[in-house]
């Protein structure tokens, strides 16, 4: 177990958002256009790179949705990768890209499982410093807008700038 588990974490916590940083728009229309099949090649890179390693997954395990959000002049898309059961703390159940106007700002969101067996949201930068934002919503609809929400209030008055910078100890 400890491999596979290793090789999610490494997969939502580092190999995703480093991906979302390097080139978001074009993981994003992979997203679109690929589905689950774009979140299994990750997996199959893993296999290559580590012969111990088989993935379990198949690419309909993994269900896309996204959605765009609107608020006045501004908007933001959302997508929403729902994930295997996570077997796990601190693994996921959901991975949220989220990218402003033209992508302006973008943050990369996760809906990790705690100890006690609910899930929290959190929020990772591009150097794999993050911020918990404390309890999901339960209904997947309901966490995809509190995570749109919470890119718009991180945004107000430079708040993403600002939140990298607290996580590095700048703020």
């Amino acid at each position: 177990m400890a491999l596979e588990y290793e090789a999610r974490y490494f997969v939502e916590h580092k190999g995703l958002p480093q991906a979302f940083y390097s080139d978001g728009t074009r993981l994003l229309k992979l997203l679109i256009l690929e589905k689950g099949n774009a979140l299994r090649n990750y997996y199959e890179k893993l296999e290559i790179a580590n012969p111990d390693y088989v993935c379990p997954y198949a690419a309909s395990d993994f269900v896309v949705d996204y959605r765009k959000y609107i608020r006045g002049n501004d908007s933001c898309l959302v997508i929403r990768v729902e994930l295997p059961a996570p077997e796990g703390v601190r693994l996921c159940r959901a991975i949220y890209f989220v990218m402003g106007d033209y992508g302006s700002e973008e943050l990369y969101f996760t809906s990790e499982l705690n100890a006690e067996g609910t899930f929290f949201l959190c929020a990772w930068d591009e150097d794999g410093a993050h911020y918990n934002f404390s309890d999901a919503p339960d209904d997947d609809s309901d966490e995809m807008d509190k995570t749109a929400s919470l890119f718009w209030e991180m945004r107000t008055d430079g708040g993403i700038k600002r939140f990298k910078g607290i996580c590095r100890g700048e703020g």
